[in-house]
């Protein structure tokens, strides 16, 4: 594996493979089974693997979110390494950002709801780094999990309409065996909050098997009373989508695959989730 670390290194490596369809796996490090699990996909499809590792700081609306944010660097190499990447891209903040940390605001609904409410100019960054990697890159498929929903809605989004060389892949969400969404996060959590961090999974596969007997407005009150009973977690919502454009859905249609959307605090640790509601 390769490992560039600033753009002059990354075009010499595209150069050098510019006849080769290149897979795209963005990441900002601490490496677990769900980035290998996009890593083995873009493998399978792709002659070349560019993996990148950046901490983008115009995403985090929290500083103490930024600075705790895991970092295992020569830990995520060895994976890399192990699972046959192709070439790991670590740029430094100048290679980004060389004119100073301003990104643009984007006007759209999609950046303002859910994590957005929650998370001001979240998107503006998510977005910028998406824009930034992507041109230097040039990938032919880009590859992102399902656990972050509404980024990946909002990736697709874009990429379809200012990239019209690159795919942009969405792989499922994988778990532990408890339910639990594997998360860079995660391993900050204590011994005791891994343990009880399931029940968040464990009420969307609730509301999965009751939903047909309840309104939406009663699931959203289940799921609340189960957070407000359960005092190790705090809700920062529960939410329910059209799963293809994240408009809210007030009732149950036949016509419309519903996405559930979910954001707790566990301790200091600020957990997502979703689970998309099969139609029949």
């Amino acid at each position: 594996m390769e490992i560039l670390s600033n753009n002059f290194e990354l075009n010499i490596f595209l150069k050098k493979n510019q006849y080769k369809s290149i897979g795209f796996v963005p990441t900002m490090g601490a490496i677990h089974d769900g980035h290998i699990s996009l890593i083995e996909t873009a493998l399978n499809e792709n002659e070349i693997v560019i993996c990148s590792i950046y901490v983008n700081p115009t995403q985090f609306n929290d500083i103490n979110d930024f600075t705790s944010y895991p970092k295992k660097i020569n830990k995520d190499i060895k994976l890399l390494i192990k699972h046959k990447c192709s070439a790991l891209f670590i740029p430094q903040n100048k290679e980004i950002y060389p004119n100073g940390y301003k990104v643009l605001k984007h006007e759209n609904n999609l950046f303002n709801i859910l994590e957005g409410k929650f998370r001001p100019n979240h998107f503006d960054g998510v977005v910028f780094i998406v824009n930034k990697l992507l041109k230097l890159i040039n990938p032919k498929i880009a590859y992102f999990g399902e656990k972050d929903y509404q980024q990946l809605i909002i990736i697709k989004k874009f990429v379809g309409e200012k990239f019209k060389n690159t795919i942009i892949r969405s792989c499922p969400t994988l778990r532990n065996n408890s339910g639990l969404a594997l998360s860079s996060r995660n391993i900050l959590l204590s011994d005791s909050e891994y343990k009880k961090a399931n029940f968040i999974f464990k009420n969307l596969k609730l509301i999965e098997r009751i939903h047909k007997k309840h309104t939406i407005s009663e699931c959203k009150k289940i799921v609340a009373l189960n957070f407000k009973n359960n005092k190790a977690f705090k809700l920062d919502y529960f939410e329910i989508c059209n799963s293809h454009n994240l408009t809210t859905s007030f009732s149950w249609d036949d016509n419309v695959k519903h996405v559930l959307l979910i954001a707790v605090f566990i301790g200091r640790i600020r957990l997502i989730d979703n689970l998309v509601l099969n139609v029949n």
